[in-house]
């Protein structure tokens, strides 16, 4: 079976540990390792904004810096490419400060074999995979979310508005600033409308083709159909369609319910 190529970036200043770990990579039946090794943090910086690695195993202590400092350039930097922290002795704030930071994982060289962290790396590489596949998918959904006709907002467990397009900042003369934060209730003309909307909602986890009236900031009343979608998915994503064609937004949060609010069919049509 072919091994699979990885590019890592070792950032250690102890030789001894770096001919270790050369040592541990060169053992994996599933990996081809191509090991580039950097001591100078300053230097490290530059390589890990290159591009040119699929991950990086870093020291937790680097003479003036620390492992954790370059985790957080990382993550500052928009860096996808995972880290691994590797440190000479447990310690357990350290290790919750690289969960924080963003480290994939942490590791204790004293306690590291090649399959430890064969096994470290594999499942690094995986979860980078899949938080690079769900950042496509927020620029591609974010795309389809600015640039639809129809006006569409999201909204938390609250009813409050976190989100809204520029259809919808348009067809109800808001401003931005003056959306966010907006409970939904406020644009509903009748109070028993919000009711039933929200106990659809509850119910049903959607709600297509409600006809009722909503409110404009200055005022004006428009005849609307509304129509929601509550989705949680295993990632605690949340995904909103309006009922003519997939146009999708996801949102990292604790509970979002996103609504798509759509213009009726006759006279408010974008």
């Amino acid at each position: 079976m072919a091994k699979t190529s990885v590019k890592v970036l070792l950032i250690e200043d102890d030789e001894d540990d770096v001919f270790l770990a050369r040592e541990y990579l060169a053992e994996s039946a599933v990996y081809k390792f191509e090991m580039d090794w950097e001591s100078r943090p300053e230097e490290a910086r530059k390589k890990m904004v290159s591009g040119g690695y699929d991950i990086f195993l870093i020291d937790y202590r680097l003479g003036s810096e620390t492992g954790l400092d370059l985790i957080r350039f990382s993550q500052e930097n928009s860096v996808l490419t995972p880290s691994i922290l590797l440190t000479g002795q447990g310690d357990l704030k350290v290790d919750l400060d690289a969960t924080r930071f963003g480290a994939a994982d942490y590791l204790v060289k004293t306690e590291l074999n090649a399959s430890m962290l064969e096994r470290s790396i594999r499942y690094a590489l995986s979860q980078a995979r899949i938080i690079l596949e769900l950042n496509e998918k927020e620029k591609r959904y974010r795309s389809l979310f600015e640039r639809s006709i129809d006006p569409i907002f999201l909204a938390d467990e609250h009813y409050k508005i976190i989100d809204a397009n520029e259809s919808f900042l348009r067809f109800f003369k808001h401003i931005r600033e003056s959306v966010l934060g907006l409970h939904i209730a406020d644009i509903f003309q009748r109070p028993e409308d919000f009711v039933q909307f929200q106990s659809t909602i509850k119910a049903n986890s959607q709600i297509r083709d409600f006809e009722l009236v909503l409110v404009a900031k200055d005022g004006e009343k428009k005849t609307c159909l509304i129509n929601c979608t509550f989705i949680q998915d295993l990632g605690s994503r949340y995904y909103s369609r309006s009922d003519d064609e997939e146009e999708g937004r996801e949102r990292h949060a604790d509970s979002r319910t996103p609504f798509d609010d759509r213009k009726d069919r006759e006279d408010h049509r974008a």
